[in-house]
């Protein structure tokens, strides 16, 4: 296959599709040298309105293509992929003439959690920072120019290529006006308002203009029309950058292509012969191959979707492995037992680990995360009591996704079809004013509902449980205002106060059950915590300490499970969800960690797996072949004894180990391949054996099978 290129219409959809890139294996996650090729150098920073840590550094792709489409621009795309870690080094070629490359190392961080910022690296400010896990900053080197010599990079090129590069017009002069329709009045106001805020942005962007007895908000660039080069100033521009890319030996792992034709960047007179002859060149000087952008988004998107298939049962196990008494005693170990027994089959990308930290029971409720292919609801969650899995019949409450159901939306879908399948029908309509009533009151404060649950297994058939998405501590009091909430607002304000110190965005998702005529009083208030690291988790747990909310026991324990190491044969790690403070009357009742089990890697802080990975046993060194290659001292004939080897794999099974390969010299050579692979089996390993197939039978595969080898896979050379 030759190098992947992709042809996109506008330049911010390059954000997402390097994410593509890196699900389908054309990029690396990191380490990646970024040729930008452009008429601009598109690093503007930006505000989002949007959760920038978890978005940057878990990497879903259905979000990370939400963000792409809702907040990017054309100018700004290029900077959160460098927080990614994406790219180590950009470098951003818009010169038509050589100049020499220059080089200086830049930082990007996080402000406030939705907007991003750029600068130069100061030393005695940011090298301190170098190399840190917790370091708030992402290095990277910025280059500009060239056309000129240059050495290859040394590392993976991710050609991106704005074709107006070629032939630009920033007047914008081809295109239609940009604008949309507004009112009589809200024209009215801009016309005789000398300080609307409209009229003296920069360079006076927008302007309110009257046509045909309609009113726009139109937006303008006020720029010189440029004159459109000819069609050999244009090819000369081609042979001048694939012969630059030639003569510097750089090869690119991928080629993503902008037309730039909707912005009207690149006149759309001249782009689709552009786009021909450029890519013509570039076959003629690499081996290139032209891939459809559609399907490369729908195969990424089932990637993404395919997550590692990891069952209840092996969470569990990577529980048991552990140990943490002062959060679950023995009877809790045991009761849990029964959730494999009832669930142990069944896959999930998460588990929830919910604890009171307050109290000297040391138990949990658990929940399992199943998600779903139906747009309407894309997860749902078993939950079980404590007391409710004491037994094999287990009655589990249930949650699922409502982030469709948004205030000012035509949200009947749900309540006439999802909600009477969650909650019954007669339940669903009794409670739906109340409901209705709940989300539409949310209008201004969030943008929609998190969850929706009942609460089948403690037996409260009479109420919905329904879960906000993050409200400001603002929004929320007044929210339970206008619900005529019982609870003490003054009091929860002042809390909500302290808390925001703490909370990621300094947000809170609010839960509390609705019943026909009002919520409770009992409610919820979730957050997890800023960035979620050690030294935060640790000053929100001494908090908790301070005011009689969590027992030290049960600090320490919490503390142990974010520092374990990760198992890696199903990937499972460990890290904390978020934490619940349920609030009544005027005061807290508890505090309650969700300590969360999870096959996605996110953005932990990886630095070892739990146990090795796997384990090479070399059984002897016996051989009828004698390839000049093979470092084997062919001529001992040494062999590891039976006992001893079988003293290994015990070993590996009781460290962990998943995985054994068993090896030579020649293995079939060992006369006791058939015990250690029984011996494989009874201990949970999987054996791959490595044979030249010199002396291979029919009989003898049959033989190793029935042992315990479970496939044998034709490699050619």
């Amino acid at each position: 296959m030759g190098i992947p290129v992709y042809i996109m219409e506008e330049h911010h959809e390059a954000f997402y599709y390097w994410n593509c890139f890196i699900k389908k294996g054309y990029m690396q996650a990191s380490g990646n040298y970024l040729l930008h090729v452009d008429h601009h150098d598109d690093m503007e920073c930006g505000g989002y309105e949007w959760e920038l840590s978890e978005l940057l550094q878990e990497n879903k792709l259905e979000k990370i293509k939400e963000f792409t489409y809702e907040k990017l621009g054309i100018a700004d795309f290029i900077i959160p992929a460098v927080y990614q870690g994406i790219f180590e080094k950009v470098h951003i070629l818009k010169n038509l003439l050589p100049h020499p490359v220059t080089e200086q190392k830049q930082f990007v961080k996080i402000k406030n959690n939705s907007e991003l910022e750029r600068g130069n690296v100061i030393p005695f400010i940011h090298g301190g920072f170098a190399g840190k896990e917790d370091s708030p900053y992402r290095f990277f080197q910025l280059l500009e120019g060239g056309l000129g010599e240059m050495k290859p990079p040394g590392m993976p090129v991710v050609l991106d290529i704005d074709l107006d590069y070629f032939a630009w017009d920033d007047s914008l002069s081809g295109v239609a006006p940009k604008r949309i329709e507004i009112t009589r009045e809200a024209y009215k106001e801009y016309r005789e308002d000398c300080y609307h805020p409209y009229r003296i942005l920069p360079r006076r962007l927008l302007e309110a203009v009257e046509e045909d007895g309609k009113y726009y908000m139109e937006y303008r660039e006020k720029f010189r029309a440029n004159k459109l080069p000819t069609k050999e100033r244009i090819i000369e521009r081609i042979e001048k950058l694939t012969g630059w890319l030639v003569g510097c030996g750089i090869k690119p792992a991928v080629i993503d292509i902008c037309r730039s034709r909707h912005s009207g960047y690149l006149p759309a007179s001249v782009y689709p012969w552009i786009e021909e002859e450029f890519i013509r060149k570039l076959a003629e000087v690499m081996d290139i191959e032209v891939m459809d952008i559609e399907d490369t988004d729908k195969q990424a998107m089932e990637i993404s979707e395919d997550k590692v298939s990891t069952k209840v049962k092996d969470y569990l196990r990577y529980l048991r492995e552990n140990d943490y008494p002062n959060l679950f005693c023995r009877e809790c170990m045991q009761r849990l037992e029964n959730i494999e027994a009832v669930y142990g089959e069944k896959e999930s990308v998460e588990t929830v680990l919910e604890v009171v930290l307050g109290e000297e029971e040391r138990s949990c409720d658990y929940s399992i995360r199943v998600d779903t292919k139906e747009e309407a609801v894309k997860e749902y969650w078993y939950e079980m009591d404590y007391e409710s899995y004491a037994e094999r019949e287990i009655t589990p409450c249930f949650f699922i996704d409502a982030s469709q159901v948004c205030p000012g939306k035509d949200n009947t879908v749900f309540y006439e079809e999802i909600l009477p399948r969650l909650a019954g029908k007669e339940r669903a309509d009794r409670l739906r004013p109340m409901l209705e009533h709940c989300v539409e009151t949310l209008a201004g404060k969030c943008s929609a509902l998190f969850q929706v649950g009942v609460m089948n297994g403690r037996g409260q058939a009479d109420s919905i449980r329904l879960f906000t998405d993050d409200m400001t501590k603002e929004s929320l009091i007044t929210y339970l205002e206008m619900l005529c909430w019982e609870g003490d607002k003054e009091r929860l304000g002042e809390l909500l106060g302290e808390w925001e110190n703490f909370s990621d965005k300094a947000m809170f998702i609010l839960d509390f059950d609705i019943y026909a005529d009002k919520i409770s009083e009992k409610i919820g208030i979730n957050f997890g915590l800023r960035g979620r690291k050690h030294q935060m988790v640790e000053a929100w747990m001494d908090y908790l300490v301070k005011n009689n909310l969590c027992l030290l026991a049960k600090k320490k324990d919490v503390l142990k499970w974010i520092e374990e190491f990760p198992a890696h044969t199903p990937f499972i790690r460990n890290d904390i969800s978020h934490f619940k403070l349920p609030f009544k009357g005027n005061r807290v009742l508890a505090a309650k960690a969700y300590l969360r089990q999870s096959n996605q890697p996110g953005n932990s802080d990886f630095r070892a797996y739990a146990s090795p990975v796997l384990m090479n046993l070399e059984l002897t060194s016996k051989c009828p072949l004698r390839c000049p290659q093979c470092y084997c001292d062919l001529n001992s004939g040494r062999e590891l004894p039976l006992e001893k080897a079988r003293y290994w794999i015990k070993e590996a099974a009781a460290n962990g180990v998943r995985t054994v390969n068993l090896s030579g010299g020649e293995t079939l050579c060992y006369p006791h391949l058939p015990a250690l692979l029984g011996e494989c089996r009874k201990y949970g390993l999987e054996p791959n054996i490595a044979v030249s197939g010199y002396g291979l039978t029919k009989e003898t595969l049959e033989e190793l099978i029935e042992c315990g080898g479970g496939c044998f896979t034709e490699r050619k050379q």
